[in-house]
């Protein structure tokens, strides 16, 4: 054997070497980048993923609550909702007045909105001013489509004195909205 022909392979495996260490370069470099594409992706997702709050009595509910796809009512998930608006509306105290009925506005229909804004602040003011408490206690409650109808009892006190305990049924008509229900009427009965 010449010691030309030890050098040739030698030259040659040195540049094939070189073009498989290329190879995993490129497809180290391919594969971050398709690492970090995803990354990107799934923070641009997370930060504009929309969120839905569900009222307290839903997420406290003794079991699931089942929502069939594809339909905008369901009674038992309305009848959940309906308690808590109704829990927002008259259940406070003095101090949680203004903010209850804020939050309350929140689930609102612009019309029923643009209808009670002045009646409920005006409200709110009037109750902290005369130190009013009021809570609502559900004994029934039934719906029918859109519409959720609970009967209870209304207690309200002035400062530690009992001014009322009357038995009320109110009615709450929901509009949904990209699949939130919003409270397009709410109506006290008796």
């Amino acid at each position: 054997m010449s010691d030309s022909n030890h050098h040739i392979p030698y030259p040659h495996g040195l540049a094939k070497a070189f073009n498989e260490g290329r190879g995993w370069r490129y497809a180290t470099f391919l594969i971050s980048a398709i690492a970090l594409g995803l990354l990107g992706t799934l923070i641009y997702v997370s930060t504009h993923q929309t969120t839905i709050l569900e009222p307290y009595n839903i997420s406290s509910a003794a079991g699931p609550v089942k929502v069939s796809p594809g339909s905008s009512t369901n009674g038992a998930y309305l009848s959940y909702v309906a308690q808590a608006d109704l829990g927002l509306v008259l259940d406070w105290t003095p101090d949680t007045v203004k903010d209850q009925l804020d939050r309350f506005m929140n689930r609102l229909t612009p019309g029923l909105y643009a209808q009670e804004q002045s009646g409920l602040i005006a409200a709110a003011k009037l109750n902290k001013k005369n130190d009013i408490t009021e809570a609502f206690y559900p004994h029934t409650v039934q719906y029918s489509g859109n519409t959720v109808q609970v009967t209870g009892l209304l207690v309200r006190y002035a400062g530690s004195i009992l001014l009322s305990s009357t038995p009320q049924t109110y009615a709450l008509t929901y509009s949904f909205t990209q699949g939130t229900p919003y409270v397009a009427q709410l109506t006290k009965t008796n």
